[in-house]
């Protein structure tokens, strides 16, 4: 009996030892697998954070770079020409607007921390604000038609500053990411511009910037034909109708928005009021032309008829007006 009893004893402990082999070789194999399945997913997490890297700082190049640019130009702006301020000015809008593009390329796949969607976020925010900025330091030196309120950059002030503090955080994001990536630093000193009014001031008082030149009306063209009359009277034949075009040049250093108005007001009775008016834009040193609508007209009218452009400063005195006796001929046989 102690013979059976130790036979048995030993296939118990045979069965426990058969037991954590078993035992041991799953967890040999649960962890390889594990671990490769740990590689698997760490490869292109780190691919991805990589190539992000690149393309992110190759962008937050660029935004220090226009940061850079505008801060230069603001500052020395005062000694351009109102020509030359205006041309840089518009690369510099024209190089911002292509940002916010550039950024929505990285808006996926997501990464760790939200890191791509808060650079995305960053610079929309910062591109309008120095949209603000831009046009309210144009507006200070000089620009034609534009207004903006303090209040504005001073808003697009304190949002800078914040992305500042923000990006200053989240360029750490990846560090600790499969590929250790290091993104650039951006500290926008454009924040500064609005809350700090020496280059405002300078621009304000640069005369070099000063708008010179202006709007002046070229010619006045009419259909049919003027008959030959006394000068600044328009002698016309007895048509049911009569069309008006008038050229404008723009010989100032800035593009202007006009109002071109014509009014007929009868003096003898016959005939009816009229007016129309066109609203246009003419570049700097440019000149461009438009036709009214045919005006009615009656046999034996009398009228005043008055050209008139406003909204912009005239080229020289009386430039930006013309008036007119118009006299409708008779019709034949009256």
């Amino acid at each position: 009996m102690a013979r059976t009893r130790s036979r048995a004893q030993r296939r118990r402990r045979n069965l426990w030892i058969l037991l954590a082999l078993v035992a041991t070789l799953l967890v040999v194999f649960i962890a390889r697998d594990v671990s490769r399945a740990a590689h698997q997913s760490t490869g292109p997490r780190r691919s991805e954070n990589r190539s992000f890297g690149l393309l992110a700082n190759a962008l937050i190049l660029n935004e220090n770079t226009l940061n850079a640019r505008a801060m230069y130009l603001f500052a020395n702006g005062a000694t351009l020409s109102r020509t030359d301020f205006d041309a840089r000015l518009q690369q510099l809008e024209l190089f911002a607007a292509g940002l916010v593009p550039e950024a929505n390329e990285l808006a996926t796949p997501h990464l760790a921390h939200g890191v791509n969607n808060t650079l995305v976020r960053i610079t929309t925010e910062r591109i309008a604000d120095f949209q603000t900025i831009a046009t309210f330091m144009d507006a200070v030196a000089g620009s034609a038609g534009l207004k903006i309120a303090i209040g504005e950059p001073l808003a697009a002030d304190s949002q800078i500053s914040q992305t500042n503090l923000e990006w200053g955080e989240a360029r750490e994001s990846l560090r600790g990411e499969p590929g250790h990536v290091r993104l650039n630093a951006s500290v926008w000193s454009l924040a500064a511009v609005a809350t700090q009014s020496a280059d405002a001031n300078a621009l304000e008082a640069s005369q070099s910037l000063r708008v010179r030149g202006g709007v002046s009306i070229n010619a006045v063209a009419v259909r049919p034909s003027p008959l030959p009359s006394a000068t600044g009277e328009l002698l016309v034949p007895p048509d049911p109708s009569m069309h008006v075009g008038v050229s404008i040049l723009n010989s100032s250093t800035v593009g202007q928005h006009v109002t071109v108005a014509i009014s007929v007001n009868p003096t003898n009775g016959i005939g009816t009021v009229q007016s129309q008016r066109e609203v246009i834009t003419i570049g700097t040193q440019r000149s461009t032309a438009i036709d009214f609508s045919a005006l009615a007209i009656t046999p034996d009218e009398k009228a005043s008829v008055v050209v008139v452009v406003q909204g912009a400063s005239a080229a020289y005195a009386g430039s930006l007006s013309r008036h007119y006796d118009l006299v409708v001929s008779p019709s034949p046989g009256a």
